[in-house]
């Protein structure tokens, strides 16, 4: 698909998981190694990205901010859970330096109206651990901070080998758009105003008009819910976007 969107910027969201943790902090020339599945195909996503045109954008993060509630965010799990006297356990080992969606939104436009190409790091200026985000979190919204308890990461079990160590440095995004609003503390203050002005900044909204509801509507009233005649066309509208001779529509990604 990228080869045929060479006059179009891409932006594309990488992941701070790339390294195997063995440094306290990773800059945008540090060599990368994946230690699980996710970061490379993260990584071989990104060297494609920047392969097809090179002024194409590759943002590397972590964030958290307000979700959606099918989708909470890792600050949406801290509260919700403590709001409900519930114990969480959070890891002390493992070290990231989130970034607020809004101002990783923010960020991105400006690099944007830079014309700015290449891997930026987007994350905050200082990294802390999972489980001291979480007290901070805690202490801002006056939650009971009793309820997280402090984890090694390898004392919890069946999960996916992933570096501890996490921190980007975000020196270069400073540099580049001339701002610096990504302390933690700040962060933290702005996300406490933004759910209590009920300003929400989700990571992930569809974008759905009346057309798109009456096409559903007209599917769901038709003889065919699945591998009908829509079907078809999409594909072939595919084909026809992306010159491509063969297209192959899928119920989902994990299905692809």
């Amino acid at each position: 698909i990228l080869k045929n969107f060479t006059d179009n910027h891409v932006i594309y969201i990488s992941t701070d998981h790339l390294f195997d943790g063995k440094r306290v902090i990773y800059n945008e020339k540090s060599r990368v190694k994946s230690i699980n599945f996710y970061a490379k195909t993260k990584y071989l996503a990104e060297k494609y990205v920047l392969r097809n045109n090179t002024k194409n954008l590759v943002l590397r993060c972590n964030f958290f901010g307000n979700g959606f509630n099918y989708r909470k965010s890792f600050s949406d799990f801290i509260i919700n859970e403590i709001k409900n006297e519930r114990k969480i356990q959070l890891f002390v080992d493992v070290y990231f330096a989130p970034l607020l969606i809004s101002n990783l939104v923010k960020a991105s436009h400006k690099l944007i109206r830079l014309n700015a190409s290449g891997i930026f790091n987007m994350s905050s200026n200082e990294g802390l651990s999972k489980y001291h985000f979480g007290k901070k979190i805690a202490q801002k919204f006056n939650l009971n901070e009793n309820l997280i308890e402090p984890i090694l990461f390898e004392e919890k079990k069946n999960l996916v080998n992933r570096p501890r160590k996490l921190v980007l440095c975000n020196k270069k995004l400073k540099k580049k758009i001339k701002s610096d609003f990504f302390s933690i503390e700040k962060q933290i203050n702005d996300l406490f105003n933004q759910r209590s002005k009920n300003k929400l900044i989700p990571y992930g909204r569809h974008f759905i008009d009346n057309t798109d509801i009456e096409r559903v509507n007209n599917v769901l009233r038709s003889d065919f819910i699945t591998q009908g005649p829509q079907i078809s066309l999409l594909e072939k509208k595919i084909c026809n976007k992306v010159n491509s001779k063969y297209a192959v529509a899928v119920s989902s990604a994990s299905t692809a």
